[in-house]
């Protein structure tokens, strides 16, 4: 079968059943799978059995799927569940591993620079200070950490998610607000009042 351009040819050469079909559509979005489904589990092994789990519920479900919303969205909301279940079965497992952030999604190069220069001191205390906010991601209410994730880390718009999720956009706006308060609240109580300067570049508001 030649490579299908049009998403929707696609998914019909997958309902009827078309493994090379649906290929393209593993081979298009598994990145994001992955990446959304380690960001909200922290860890890189069951990352990648959320996936499998994913792309498998896909492709029995597919039959099913009639393009009421995007196929984006229906295989994203099927990551959130299945990372939901496995971090209900595997929570003490997962409280042993610490998911770790990249810097740039809290701080531009700019605030980076002004924060660590050339210090090789200074570059360590930003790690420290990145894992101490991943512990905190990780301490979020569930609904808060999933809204923070898709929007900093996954970059998806505020439509997108509440189409996701199911929800209105003001809810989803309010799940961001509060991600963003307890954050600075549970940061607060770990930092000095030296590291607070610090605390206010790299937790950003909008």
């Amino acid at each position: 079968m030649g490579l299908l351009k049009d998403e929707k040819r696609v998914i019909k050469e997958c309902q009827k059943g078309n493994i090379d079909a649906f290929d393209i559509l593993v081979d298009r979005y598994k990145e994001r799978v992955y990446s959304l489904a380690y960001q909200m589990i922290g860890d890189h092994a069951s990352a990648d059995d959320v996936t499998q789990e994913v792309f498998i519920r896909a492709f029995r479900g597919l039959p099913k799927f009639e393009g009421r919303c995007s196929f984006f969205t229906w295989l994203y909301r099927i990551t959130i569940n299945c990372s939901y279940r496995y971090l209900r079965k595997n929570m003490t497992f997962l409280k042993k591993v610490t998911n770790e952030i990249d810097p740039a999604v809290y701080m531009d190069d700019t605030i980076k620079h002004k924060i660590t220069g050339n210090s090789p001191y200074k570059s360590l205390e930003m790690k420290e200070t990145m894992d101490i906010l991943s512990k905190s991601i990780d301490n979020l209410p569930v609904k808060h950490k999933t809204a923070l994730i898709m929007f900093e880390f996954q970059g998806l718009s505020i439509q997108d998610i509440s189409d996701i999720l199911k929800t209105s956009p003001g809810t989803v706006k309010s799940r961001l607000h509060h991600a963003r308060l307890k954050l600075k609240n549970q940061m607060n109580e770990v930092f000095n009042k030296d590291n607070r300067n610090q605390l206010k570049n790299i937790v950003r508001g909008r």
